[in-house]
Parts: structure tokens; C-alpha cells; sequence
């Protein structure tokens, strides 16, 4: 009652079983307040509650960014139908992790798309948009740039 009073939070200890989790829920009904539930035993951890820090796979993070933006890029360079093993193939060796082949894949199709968009009769016939389509690529060439530092 007193830490109800106080708006202070409460530790409660005791058996299992003996209705300290009831008698809570209970009171805040009551009150109108919402009640968090927090069970801990011998082996919790001050992680469970305030968290902690955990390995993040680097690699993943920069493959999975750099299979996002050429797909993006890609679609709109090139027919998703006619090239579709080619896809194909740079979704197999993403998903098996296959990352020397994935990067050597993408990094040809990056140089060959950047030389025909520089190719002054592709951006007469593209336009305004083969300097997007360039701006695009440049973009996914940085990134596997830094995927391939780490890959």
C-alpha cells in the first residue's frame, strides 16, 4: 500500500503460487493503473530488464543493404523478366551467403550498367533519366565498395 501511495515501484518475493501477481493485478484494477509484470528467478539477469548489447553481423547488414538498392536500381534499368537467372543467381548466392560470388556478380553488372548509361546515345535516348539511373548506380557502387572491404 505504501508503494502505491508513493508511486514507487515494489519488489515482491515469496513462493510460487502464494497470489503476489494477483494481488497486484487486483490493486491496480482497482486503481485504474496499469501494472507491468516483471517474474525473475535465481538465474535472471540485469540484462533481462535493462538490456545489453549483442553482436551484430556486419557483413549481413552491408550485403542486405547493397541486395536492396541494386534490385531497386536494377528494375529500373532492366527487365526484370529477360534477366531473371541473373537474379536468380545473385538472390541464391545472397541467401547462402555466398558473398565473393554475390560481390563479383553485382560488381560486373554495376561497371557494365555505369559504362552503357555514360554512352552518349543511351542518355540521349534516356534522358533526364539515365542521369538519375547514373546517380543510382554510383550509389550501389559505393555501397559494394564498402561490402567489399568487409565481405
Amino acid at each position: 500500500a505504501s508503494a502505491v501511495r508513493s508511486d514507487e515501484a515494489a519488489l515482491l518475493v515469496g513462493d510460487t503460487g502464494t497470489g503476489k501477481t494477483t494481488v497486484v493485478q487486483h490493486i491496480g484494477h482497482l486503481l485504474g493503473r496499469e501494472v507491468l509484470v516483471y517474474n525473475f528467478n535465481e538465474q535472471s539477469e540485469s540484462t533481462e530488464l535493462i538490456g545489453g548489447f549483442r553482436p551484430v553481423d556486419v557483413t549481413m547488414h552491408l550485403m542486405s543493404e547493397l541486395m536492396a538498392a541494386f534490385t531497386a536500381v536494377f528494375e529500373k534499368t532492366f527487365s526484370r523478366r529477360k534477366n531473371a537467372k541473373l537474379l536468380e543467381r545473385a538472390r541464391s548466392d545472397f541467401v547462402a551467403r555466398r558473398w565473393p560470388s554475390l560481390l563479383q556478380v553485382l560488381g560486373g553488372i554495376v561497371d557494365k550498367s555505369l559504362q552503357n548509361l555514360a554512352d552518349p546515345l543511351a542518355q540521349s535516348t534516356k534522358g533526364v533519366k539515365a542521369t538519375q539511373l547514373i546517380a543510382e548506380w554510383q550509389q550501389v557502387q559505393e555501397l559494394h565498395s564498402k561490402a567489399s572491404a568487409v565481405g
